[in-house]
C-alpha cells in the first residue's frame, strides 16, 4: 500500500511512503517529481498487484506514474489526459486500471500511463471508491448539498447510475456480504431521505437501514467508512483525529 502526505521537494519522508506488510512498517520515497508542496490521500492509488502507482500531488502540474518507486530509483513519468491535483484510485480487481476524477468530470485508465474522460456533470467535488472484490465495479460519491448523492458504476467507469434514495453521501465503503447476499454489505455516511446518518445496504444500494441514532451522531466521519471484507457486519468510521469507531451488528 502507499501513503501521501504534506511534504515538499526536498522532503520525501512526508510526500509519499509505502507498506509492503499491512501497514505495520513504512518505507520513505527516495524522489519525487518536481516541484511537490503536498498531497491527501485522494491523490494516490496503487495497482492490485503492487507494481504500479498513479500520483498526482499538490505544486505539479501533471499526474505521475512509477514502476520502481521500490528500487531506490524512483523514476517518475507525467501521465497523459489526467488533469494535475486530481483524485486517483486503482481497479481493486485489475492490474493497470485506474480511475481518475477532477473538477466534475470522471477518467479511466486502462494502463496506467493514459487517462481518457468518460463521464461528467457531476458535482465539482467527489470521492472515487472501488468496490475491493469486484472488477470494474465503482462508486462516486459527493456531499454537495445541493446537487450531492452516490452514483454507481458496473462497467469500469464507463457510464453511471445515481441512486434515487440517497441525497448526499460524505463517504462509502464495502464489507463482507450478508448471509445470501451476492454483493458486498454498503455502508455510508450520508443522508437517505431527510435523515442524516450512518447507513448500511444488503442489496446493492436499493434500500438502507440506519445504524445510528440520535445518541450516537459523532458528527464528523471524516469522510471515511468501511466494512470488513471477513467480518459480516463489522463497520468502521473515521473520526478525524479522534480515532476510529467500530461496530457489529446484522445488517
Amino acid at each position: 500500500m502507499v501513503r501521501a502526505g504534506n511534504g515538499e521537494s526536498s522532503n520525501c519522508e512526508n510526500s509519499l511512503a509505502y507498506s509492503s506488510d499491512g501497514g505495520q512498517t513504512w518505507t520513505t520515497g527516495r524522489a519525487q517529481p518536481s516541484g511537490v508542496t503536498g498531497s491527501n490521500n485522494d491523490s494516490i492509488a496503487i495497482s492490485p498487484d503492487g507494481k504500479r502507482v498513479v500520483w498526482a500531488p499538490t505544486g505539479t502540474t501533471a499526474a505521475y506514474t512509477s514502476t520502481n518507486w521500490t528500487s531506490g530509483k524512483d523514476t517518475w513519468t507525467a501521465v497523459a489526459g489526467l488533469p494535475a491535483q486530481a483524485s486517483v484510485r486503482a481497479d481493486r480487481m485489475t492490474a493497470n486500471k485506474f480511475y481518475g476524477f477532477s473538477n466534475g468530470t470522471f477518467y479511466v485508465s486502462t494502463n496506467g500511463t493514459s487517462f481518457t474522460a468518460t463521464a461528467s456533470g457531476f458535482p465539482s467535488t467527489a470521492k472515487i471508491v472501488p468496490v475491493y472484490n469486484q472488477a470494474n465495479d465503482v462508486w462516486l460519491v459527493s456531499s454537495n448539498t445541493t446537487s450531492g448523492g452516490a452514483w454507481h458504476s458496473t462497467n469500469g467507469g464507463t457510464s453511471f447510475t445515481k441512486l434515487s434514495n440517497v441525497v448526499l453521501a460524505d463517504g462509502i465503503g464495502f464489507g463482507a456480504p450478508a448471509s445470501g447476499a451476492t454483493y458486498p454489505t454498503i455502508f455510508m455516511a450520508g443522508e437517505v431521505g431527510s435523515v442524516r446518518g450512518y447507513y448500511a445496504s444488503t442489496d446493492g444500494g436499493n434500500t438502507w437501514t440506519q445504524i445510528n441514532d440520535s445518541n450516537h451522531n459523532w458528527y464528523y466521519s471524516g469522510y471515511v467508512i468501511t466494512g470488513d471484507p471477513n467480518r459480516v457486519g463489522r463497520v468502521y468510521i473515521a473520526t478525524n483525529g479522534r480515532g476510529i469507531i467500530y461496530g457489529d451488528g446484522t445488517p
